[in-house]
């Protein structure tokens, strides 16, 4: 081989040599520009999801504040509510705990009303020949510790036939629940009608032992309801200290007659 050839050989080689680092050289630029590039397409990424986590922590504040807010409104307004109740309860039992002073026309209607309840009474104890009629009234008696009502009732009105003792004076501010029989049965059925004492001994010992002392050997009982609302405020009673001679018709349709009266007569009070 010659020198030219050697020559010729070399040149080729350093052709290729130089070929091979060009493109050696054209593929790692490609390769560093790709990275650059990709580096900051993810810088750019993250910023974007900075931004954007950003706004989202700035508007979960901003909701958080606003629910704040929102409730605190919310706690003033039902504190405000609850000063008020609390007011209007207070004037409530302030008003009902002062005693009401009859005016002059009052006091001469209800006069008026119980001279009328008396003589329906006094005709409803001799059509009957009953030994005591009687009207009781229910009332509210104070409170518990808990605030709810006692409930008690009083006799308002009684006649006796001659012999009787009367037990109006004493017959005042009873417990409602000391007669829980004869209660309930007014207030389910209407009436509630005992026509033997011991029939009442093993249901209600209470009744039982009242009417023993004193001397009732039978009572009829009829509920006096509020015409508006239907709820029971009273009851008519007849008391028999002989149950041999007792016309139970009778003794019905006098209490229906004279309870229908009584009703009116309350109900305008």
């Amino acid at each position: 081989m010659g020198w030219f050839e050697i020559v010729k050989t070399g040149a080729d080689i350093g052709f290729i040599v130089l070929c091979a680092g060009f493109v050696l050289w054209q593929l790692h630029d490609m390769y560093t520009t790709k990275k650059n590039k990709d580096a900051s397409v993810t810088s750019r990424v993250k910023e974007m999801e900075n931004k954007r986590q950003m706004r989202y922590d700035e508007l979960l504040n901003n909701l958080q504040k606003k629910t704040d807010e929102y409730y605190d409104l919310l706690l003033e307004k039902q504190k405000e509510s609850d000063r008020k109740y609390q007011e209007l309860i207070e004037k409530i039992l302030s008003a009902a705990q002062k005693p009401h002073l009859l005016t002059e026309e009052e006091n001469s209607r209800m006069t008026k009303i119980d001279e009328e309840i008396d003589l329906f009474l006094e005709k409803a104890l001799m059509s009957s020949k009953a030994s005591r009629v009687s009207l009781v009234k229910y009332h509210n008696g104070g409170n518990d510790m808990l605030g709810n009502s006692i409930l008690k009732m009083s006799m308002s009105n009684e006649k006796c036939a001659a012999g009787v003792i009367h037990l109006l004076n004493n017959f005042q501010n009873q417990l409602r629940s000391a007669f829980a029989y004869w209660v309930k049965e007014l207030g389910d059925k209407g009436y509630c009608f005992i026509e033997d004492v011991e029939d009442v001994k093993d249901l209600d010992n209470s009744i039982y032992q009242y009417m023993k002392q004193c001397g009732v050997k039978a009572k009829y009982g009829i509920a006096i309801k509020n015409t508006v609302t239907g709820s029971v405020i009273g009851y008519l009673c007849m008391d028999f200290s002989d149950k041999d001679d007792i016309d139970l018709e009778q003794i019905k349709h006098c209490l229906n007659d004279k309870k229908l009266k009584i009703e009116a007569l309350l109900n305008l009070e």
